[in-house]
């Protein structure tokens, strides 16, 4: 999963992206967890990025909300436009 955002802080403006590879196994479990047994809930898979630039992803369906430990990701410059 790919994420891009824009920095507009200090003045200058600077994009974004979070690459991320998931655990198969964690996100398996995840979804038997918050969806139960109601597989046609809408859910969101929600990405917090702070100014730091350290990431948390999240799982929720409803009020359950379930953060994903176990994926991988890199913040990369993304000067892909420039």
């Amino acid at each position: 999963m790919s994420v891009g955002w824009t920095d507009l802080s200090a003045g200058k403006t600077q994009d974004y992206v979070l690459e991320i590879q998931f655990d198969e196994a964690e996100m398996l479990k995840a979804y038997k967890e918050v969806y139960r047994n109601t597989p046609r809930q809408n859910g969101e898979l929600i990405t917090e990025i702070d100014k730091e630039n350290n990431y948390k992803v999240y799982l929720q369906v409803g009020n359950k909300k379930l953060e994903l430990l176990h994926q991988k990701g890199q913040i990369y410059y993304d000067n892909a436009d420039k």
